[in-house]
């Protein structure tokens, strides 16, 4: 038997909360915030709403509840009907993800583009020149998420000359 405290209350659809925090965490690796998720994964299990029942099974003010479903708007997962009061429905969950693969892919191509002309643009500008006969100093570096430490960590055992270390806090 499953305890109350396994259980997270969505209005009145329960919801097990392990599930629900691997599901945030995915959709956090999106650029959703939590609230986001919570909206969005409500609207997805229960169907059309309006922004005043969303607020109440969410427990989101109704103001910020507005600004969460604009952000999702957005983002192309949610869509609003034209009667009143509006009603907002989720994209089906596949749907969802193909948005927000299509999205981020975009937004990646325009970043690789991005980069040469930055480059060029950048070394336009004068800066500070380093003395080619000074020593290079020891250095550390502190990253956090997981695309920023398993970049570095690539980069740094491709580009190692003798020995790459590395120290790890997991809290």
């Amino acid at each position: 038997m499953e305890t109350a405290t396994s259980m997270l209350q969505l209005g009145n659809f329960p919801v097990d909360k392990a599930n629900y925090e691997e599901i945030k965490e995915y959709f956090s690796t999106f650029g959703l915030t939590p609230n986001q998720v919570k909206v969005f994964f409500y609207l997805g299990k229960v169907g059309q709403r309006s922004a005043s029942d969303i607020a109440k099974a969410a427990d989101i003010p109704r103001s910020e509840t507005y600004h969460l479903l604009t952000a999702l708007q957005n983002k192309g997962i949610v869509s609003a009907t034209f009667e009143h009061p509006i009603k907002f429905s989720a994209l089906p969950i596949q749907e969802a993800i193909h948005v927000l693969v299509s999205t981020e892919t975009e937004r990646l191509k325009k970043l690789k583009k991005s980069g040469p002309i930055l480059e060029k643009l950048w070394e336009k500008i004068p800066g500070f020149s380093v003395d080619p006969n000074e020593e290079p100093e020891e250095k550390f570096q502190v990253l956090q998420g997981g695309n920023q430490v398993n970049s570095k960590i690539f980069d740094m055992i491709l580009n190692a000359k003798n020995e790459c270390r590395i120290a790890i806090d997991t809290n």
